[in-house]
C-alpha cells in the first residue's frame, strides 16, 4: 500500500504503468485502491484500464465502482455513453449502478466547463510550450497525489464564513460543490444529508461542502448520517471515507458502530476501518483489532492497513 502511494504522489504515464502492473494481485482492496488512484493521477493513458474494469461483469462490485468513479476523475468524456448505459441498468449491482449515476452527472458538467465559449478569445491550449506543459502536469498530479494530507485539519476547524467551494483536501471528489455554502448553511445541509428521500447526487454535494467547511457540527452531521442512513451503502461508504479525512475523534462511535455491523455492505465497513486508522486514538485502535480476522477480507484487510499506519 505505501508503493501504491508512492506511486500516486510520483505521477506520470510511467506510474500507471506500474499501477496496471498491480492489478494482478489477488487483494479486492488493493485492486480497488489501484483504481482510485489512477482516477486522482488524472492519466488519460489510465482510461483504457479503467475501462476494462469498469465493463468486467466478473469483476469484484467494489473494484468496478471505483473504475466508474475514476473515469469521472480522469475527465473521460469519450467514456459518457457507457457510463450512462451503466447508469440506467437495473441488473448491476447498486454500488456500481449509482455510482455511474454520479459519474455521469460529473462528466456532464466537466463537458460543459471543456467546451469552448465564442467569448474567449484565449489561444488554444495546443499553442503551449510543451516542456512547460508537461511541468504543469507533474505540478498538478504530485499536488493530486498527496491523499489524506490536509491543508487544514478539522480539529482546528476553518475560519468562520469559509467558502466551502474551496476543498482543504488534495483529492478529486466524485462530484464538486458548486455553491459556496458558508458556516452558517450547516444546519441546511445537515438536513439535506439526514432526508432520506433527497437525491443522491444532492447528499454527496452537501456531504463535500460540509467537510470543506469543517468544524465540529460539519463532523457531527456526518457522522450522524452514516448510523441513520438506510437509502445507500455507497452513500454510506463516501461517509466514513470523509470522516477518515476530517480525521475528528467525535466520528469514532459512528464508525466502529459501521466497521461492527455485520449485516452492513463491506465496502462501507472497509472504508470505516480505513478511516478509524486515519484518526488513530485508543478507541479506534481496539476497534481495529477487534475486526482483524474478520470473515469478510477487504474488511480484515483494511483493519491491518488501518493498524499498520500506527507503526
Amino acid at each position: 500500500m505505501k508503493m501504491l502511494y508512492y506511486a500516486r504522489h510520483k505521477g506520470g504515464p510511467e506510474a500507471v504503468e506500474a499501477l496496471q502492473l498491480g492489478l494482478n494481485t489477488r487483494s479486492n482492496l488493493l485492486r480497488h485502491e489501484i483504481a482510485y488512484v489512477l482516477g486522482q493521477l488524472g492519466e488519460p493513458s489510465a482510461i483504457p484500464i479503467l475501462t476494462q474494469l469498469l465493463s468486467d461483469p466478473a469483476e469484484d462490485d467494489m473494484v468496478r465502482h471505483e473504475a466508474a468513479e475514476a473515469l469521472a476523475a480522469v475527465k473521460s468524456t469519450e467514456s459518457l455513453d457507457l457510463i450512462r448505459e451503466y447508469a440506467s441498468d437495473a441488473s448491476l449491482p447498486a454500488v456500481v449502478r449509482e455510482t455511474c449515476e454520479l459519474a455521469v452527472r460529473s462528466l456532464e458538467d466537466k463537458k460543459e466547463e471543456q467546451e469552448p465559449s465564442d467569448a474567449d478569445p484565449s489561444p488554444p491550449a495546443a499553442a503551449a510550450d510543451e516542456s512547460d506543459k508537461d511541468q504543469r502536469h507533474q505540478e498538478e498530479a504530485t499536488q493530486r497525489g498527496k491523499g489524506w494530507t490536509l491543508h487544514n485539519p478539522v480539529g482546528a476547524p476553518s475560519a468562520a464564513g469559509a467558502d466551502s467551494s474551496v476543498s482543504p483536501y488534495n483529492t478529486v471528489d466524485p462530484l464538486a460543490t458548486k455553491k459556496g455554502y458558508r458556516k452558517q448553511d450547516i444546519p441546511a445541509l445537515r438536513q439535506t444529508l439526514l432526508d432520506h428521500t433527497s437525491p443522491l447526487w444532492l447528499k454527496y454535494e452537501s456531504l463535500f461542502a460540509l467537510r470543506n467547511l469543517g468544524g465540529s457540527g460539519a463532523v457531527e452531521a456526518v457522522s450522524r448520517a452514516l448510523t441513520d442512513d438506510r437509502t445507500s451503502a455507497l452513500f454510506r461508504h463516501e461517509l466514513a471515507f470523509v470522516l477518515g479525512q476530517m480525521q475528528s475523534e467525535d466520528s469514532v462511535s459512528a464508525l466502529v458502530q459501521c466497521l461492527g455491523d455485520a449485516s452492513e455492505h463491506p465496502m462501507a465497513r472497509h472504508e470505516a476501518a480505513l478511516a478509524l486508522g486515519a484518526i488513530g486514538s485508543k478507541e479506534a485502535i481496539h476497534a481495529l483489532e477487534r475486526h482483524v480476522e474478520d470473515p469478510e477480507l477487504v474488511v480484515s484487510e483494511s483493519c491491518l492497513v488501518g493498524l499498520a499506519g500506527e507503526d
